[in-house]
């Protein structure tokens, strides 16, 4: 996968609510994927991810700050996508 690791979004058109993912990029297919990595099979979710996630599944988002690279630059668009989550023996 294509990635760019750390991408902070801004889930629909909500301007005071951010969550950051672990990893935005596109599949072999380009399709684009939104992941967050757990360091065990039982690591939990912080409200914030809760919430989060379920905003970009329903609505999508926009990466805001600089850490989408150029690849996904501030102001990025990310269409209603829901959120990968990966844990241990998944890759």
């Amino acid at each position: 996968m294509n990635h760019r690791g750390f991408a902070r979004l801004k889930p629909g058109e909500l301007a005071n609510y951010r969550v950051r993912l672990d990893a935005l990029g596109r599949d072999k297919a380009g399709n684009l994927k939104l992941t967050d990595f757990k360091s065990s099979e039982n690591a939990g979710f912080t409200p914030n991810q809760i919430t989060g996630y379920e905003l970009l599944k329903k609505y999508g988002g926009q990466v805001v700050g600089k850490k989408g690279g150029a690849a996904y630059p501030a102001g990025f668009r990310v269409p209603a996508t829901p959120v990968d989550i990966m844990r241990p023996g998944y890759f």
